[in-house]
């Protein structure tokens, strides 16, 4: 398979190596296709009405501000699929 980046991606690859984070541009893109998967994962047989009403939701609250940090927020949702996994 041959894929063709944009150069905004193909920066966005060269930051993650040049971060250290990464070794090769496949393990990034790797990465990058797992993550996808897996957000997919975690929206997948929700409704369009579902999403809706959660995005509303979050808004109200977001309004009444009962936020969080988007590390809260990732480690939330990361203890969420993890509960799904053992399930």
């Amino acid at each position: 398979m041959t894929v063709t980046l944009t150069p905004e991606l193909e920066d966005l690859i060269q930051r993650k190596l040049d971060s250290g984070e990464y070794e090769t541009p496949e393990q990034v893109l790797v990465n990058a296709v797992y993550h996808l998967d897996q957000d997919n994962e975690d929206f997948s047989g929700w409704s369009t009405a579902e999403l809706q009403a959660a995005a509303d939701e979050g808004w109200e609250q977001a309004e009444r501000g009962e936020t969080m940090s988007g590390e809260e927020a990732r480690l939330r949702l990361a203890e969420r699929r993890a509960a799904r996994q053992r399930a």
